[in-house]
């Protein structure tokens, strides 16, 4: 699409469908002016975020030095890649110097918020200002809701923790906790040791590590509208109505089967993920949930058996990482399509019922 743009070329319907296949967006009439606000936005949010690492960066690596690190790491930041070039050696935090520098953390973190928020959202902020979409609300409201209880269950199962945060001033904890909920939503950066987190934190990033980012966006998991759309679901259940509503919408029953779809893929993915690793690798069942885990919702942390994985570990990694980052329901849709019969589809069966619960 960008060469397209640079060539002043007009793009066809078939490529106005890849990219709205891609971005998961149903509205093939903006779906340029989407891809172009894409291009600039990113651009914009990447150096917006290198100018304030520089001056960081700067007086410790020079000047070429200090701009390539905070070019460097405002991508990574933004892609919630997670790479880094400044990991301290006792593996500790991967941040090195900067591990408890608020204005490197922060930084890092609104990067990381912003990529994984997701163009969808981004556009919707952009074109409709207050009167936001449901997908907009429902993802800044559990993106929002997840960040904040994550840094709370962080503080405190880790603040007694002397491998982690026990010695800390109590600026530093909430520095550290802030920045542990945001890396687990993908973005791979922790300024704590993720072997030494207490059992309770290691539940609670597996939980955060799954649901991952937004649609659209560029984290991994099974995302935040999905996770919104069953928590509501299962409130409209639990008051015995018919429909779900969410901020005065209702929800169509295919968007609630497609969530429901791919939470239990992904459980499945992420179980045999998890069986693969515990045949192939010597390493505690809590560690492989957690490599397992942060392998599907592409968060790069590893609680430290990521450098001692085997061949078929590693190859098993891969594939949760793919699953992950592509999504379950693509990977399965494009597995099964030949399987697929539209004339089955149209049959439908007696009705019968079942007792479940």
């Amino acid at each position: 699409t960008l060469f397209s743009l640079l060539l002043r070329r007009t793009v066809s319907l078939s490529e106005r469908l890849l990219i709205g296949e891609t971005l998961n967006y149903d509205n093939m009439h903006g779906i340029v002016r989407l891809a172009k606000h894409i291009i600039i936005g990113t651009l914009c949010i990447e150096g917006l975020g290198a100018a304030v690492l520089f001056p960081r960066f700067f007086p410790r690596f020079g000047f070429w030095g200090g701009l390539y690190k905070a070019v460097f790491h405002s991508v990574s930041a933004f892609c919630n890649a997670g790479f880094d070039t400044l990991s301290a050696a006792d593996g500790m935090s991967n941040l090195g110097p900067y591990a408890f520098d608020a204005p490197v953390v922060l930084t890092l973190s609104a990067l990381v918020l912003v990529g994984g928020a997701g163009f969808y959202v981004w556009e919707d902020l952009y074109t409709r200002g207050k009167r936001l979409k449901l997908h907009t609300k429902l993802a800044l409201l559990v993106s929002a809701v997840l960040l904040v209880l994550g840094t709370v269950c962080f503080y405190v199962f880790e603040y007694h923790n002397p491998r982690t945060m026990l010695g800390m001033s109590g600026g530093d904890r909430l520095l550290a906790s802030f920045l542990q909920s945001v890396s687990t939503r993908t973005s791979g950066f922790h300024n704590i040791s993720q072997r030494g987190l207490t059992p309770s934190s290691k539940i609670v990033a597996v939980f955060l590590m799954f649901i991952g980012g937004s649609p659209g966006s560029t984290a991994g998991g099974i995302k935040t509208v999905t996770f919104g759309v069953l928590i509501f679901t299962a409130l409209a259940v639990a008051r015995g109505t018919q429909n779900v509503n969410i901020f005065g919408k209702r929800v169509s029953h295919s968007v609630i089967l497609r969530s429901l779809t791919i939470v239990m893929i992904s459980m499945f993915v992420v179980i045999c993920g998890v069986i693969a690793l515990s045949v192939t690798e010597n390493a505690p069942l809590s560690d492989l949930v957690f490599e397992a885990v942060s392998a599907f919702g592409t968060s790069g942390l590893t609680s430290g058996i990521t450098p001692r994985l085997t061949n078929a570990g590693k190859i098993t990694i891969i594939v949760l990482m793919y699953f992950g980052r592509v999504g379950v329901l693509t990977v399965a849709l494009g597995l099964m399509r030949g399987m697929n019969s539209a004339a089955a589809d149209k049959i439908k069966y007696p009705e019968e019922k079942i007792m479940v619960g």
